[in-house]
């Protein structure tokens, strides 16, 4: 199985991408886990390749992921030689790897051949900041299950504060869970 997560919504792409690890790593991370950056100069297609077709040591399957892909947006290139590379490994995927492709990019440039090539055979997740009432619902949720207890102009200072980042709620409700008394506007 391979995965394809673009969004820009990077505590979600990270959730998301744990979600994978821990759904395909039951053994020892260390061994199972391998990480390229695409957008380093030494990054090469034939060496992802090479290592996705091998099989894992030790562990059952193996977790290749492969962030800043982009050559996947329309800001990014990825050569005719590349292209042809990694389409080749898709046809026939070594079944004990598990390729996943991350772009924290607003959106996948759907004109180029690899980009359709990926959305065919990968499992696609879309990672985009949420609106203002899901926003609202997953504080809620997120407040709840942290058992802080907050007035109503608390939390509408909290929300207005936070600005739809998930990544600082979740910073911003460790320091808050903290507090032992119902939270005021004040406190936040």
């Amino acid at each position: 199985m391979n995965y394809l997560l673009s969004g820009t919504e990077s505590y979600l792409m990270k959730k998301r991408l744990n979600e994978i690890i821990k759904e395909w790593v039951k053994d020892d991370p260390e061994m199972s886990l391998v990480t390229y950056d695409a957008s380093m100069n030494d990054f090469m297609m034939s060496t992802l390749i090479e290592d996705a077709s091998t099989i894992p040591f030790f562990t059952e399957h193996k977790v290749i992921v492969v962030k800043n892909c982009q050559f996947l947006s329309s800001t990014g290139s990825i050569s005719e030689t590349d292209t042809k590379i990694l389409e080749k490994y898709l046809a026939h995927p070594n079944e004990s790897t598990v390729l996943v492709f991350m772009l924290e990019k607003d959106k996948l440039d759907a004109r180029k051949k690899i980009v359709k090539t990926l959305k065919k055979v990968c499992r696609e997740f879309k990672c985009d900041t949420l609106q203002s009432e899901e926003f609202s619902s997953v504080l809620r949720q997120h407040i709840k299950s942290r058992k802080i207890e907050m007035d109503k102009e608390a939390f509408a200072e909290l929300e207005t504060r936070l600005a739809g980042s998930l990544a600082q709620m979740e910073s911003e409700l460790e320091k808050l869970a903290l507090c032992e008394r119902k939270l005021t506007k004040e406190d936040i």
